[in-house]
């Protein structure tokens, strides 16, 4: 039986961690409006001068900053990676107890080790073709997944192996816009 948990809770695992690739945070944060650039929508990322790519990156920098992009990026990824530590590493016979011990350590060492986003532009914006419309679209639909992922994995302290058995159920759909954008961008994660 605690094959078949830990073989769905890491296929929920997968989709979150997936999902998470394309936003880099957001959701349970007010939305400050939403992520706008001061660089014309239409233009594409690969053709960016080098100051406009600097100015692309520390305007997505501060949204994730002040919108919580980040704090919910951290607070989502350290979720997902306590509770799949917790499903491989807890002895097969787990009590509830013992799964929330394992999630809680793993969950705490993924939040000291944490850090803020670092834009970098590398060899990988060349070969984006997204607009800069299509990476607001998916920064700001990330700030709605995010929330929603946030709802659907469990903290810590209300683990136990039944949730683990029932959370491949409980993923969220990545938004279109990100989507469009990792199809644009396949060597590109959010900058």
């Amino acid at each position: 039986m605690m094959t078949m948990t830990r073989t769905r809770a890491w296929g929920a695992i997968l989709s979150v961690c997936w999902l998470a690739g394309c936003g880099g945070g957001g959701g349970s944060s007010a939305n400050l409006g939403g992520f706008s650039s001061s660089i014309d929508g239409n233009d594409q990322i690969n053709q960016l001068t080098s100051q406009q790519q600097q100015t692309l990156c520390s305007e997505v920098t501060s949204f994730a900053a002040s919108s919580g992009l980040d704090r919910d990026q951290v607070e989502v990824l350290c979720r997902v990676s306590a509770i799949l530590a917790a499903s491989f590493t807890a002895p097969a016979a787990a009590t509830d107890a013992q799964l929330r011990a394992a999630c809680q350590s793993s969950y705490d060492m993924c939040k000291a080790q944490a850090s803020p986003s670092d834009c970098n532009f590398d060899a990988a914006t060349a070969t984006c073709t997204a607009t800069i419309a299509e990476l607001a679209a998916c920064v700001n639909d990330s700030l709605q997944t995010y929330s929603m992922a946030l709802n659907e994995i469990p903290t810590c302290d209300k683990i136990t192996a039944a949730t683990l058995q029932s959370s491949a159920s409980q993923t969220s759909a990545t938004p279109a816009s990100c989507a469009t954008y990792q199809q644009k961008c396949p060597s590109q994660t959010m900058p």
